[in-house]
């Protein structure tokens, strides 16, 4: 799906541009991935939930056929499904060349520093082995997240009895 957005740049300059969102269906709890692109070429990945090696190389192939750059990557909550392919973006590192900021809110990052300590806590592991390279950002209801030009506005959600991080995602004027 694409969807036209306009910016005001400044009075009487308006920049449009195109945001294109592309949805995919991952591992046996059937989660769904979403990748936000605009026409530079940045992208936002939401709930990285690649299992195999195959929905790997799905997503991989999305993000090569369209020459996009993972700049950000937003996690909904800690269940499994939504962030099993989270120690895989270390090959958007090395595309990008450059740590990807991670939003998630602080249960979700509480669940993260357990099951991802050797990514989160690099500075222990054994072996320098080559993990994703994360900048956590704590996001809290009611936060603003600005995503090259596109505005994200973290709200409390209910997934069952737990509590998700949602959001509105806009344009500048949306």
């Amino acid at each position: 799906m694409t969807k036209q957005q306009a910016i005001t740049l400044q009075e009487g300059v308006t920049f449009v541009y195109m945001v294109t969102i592309q949805q995919f269906t991952f591992n046996p709890f059937y989660e769904n991935t979403y990748v936000l692109s605009d026409e530079t070429g940045a992208c936002v990945i939401i709930d990285p939930g690649c299992h195999v090696a195959d929905e790997e190389q799905e997503l991989d192939a999305y993000i090569v056929k369209n020459n996009l750059r993972p700049e950000h990557l937003l996690l909904t909550h800690g269940h499994v499904d939504h962030i099993f392919g989270l120690d895989e973006v270390r090959r958007y590192n090395a595309l990008m060349r450059a740590p990807i900021p991670v939003y998630a809110d602080e249960p979700t990052w509480e669940q993260l520093e357990r099951i991802y300590r050797h990514i989160l806590f690099r500075e222990h592991n054994v072996n320098s082995s080559f993990v994703a390279d994360l900048l956590p950002n704590r996001v809290r209801h009611g936060d603003t997240v600005d995503l090259h030009g596109l505005r994200a506005t973290a709200m409390n959600l209910w997934h069952g009895r737990q509590p998700l991080l949602g959001g509105r995602v806009a344009g500048e004027g949306d």
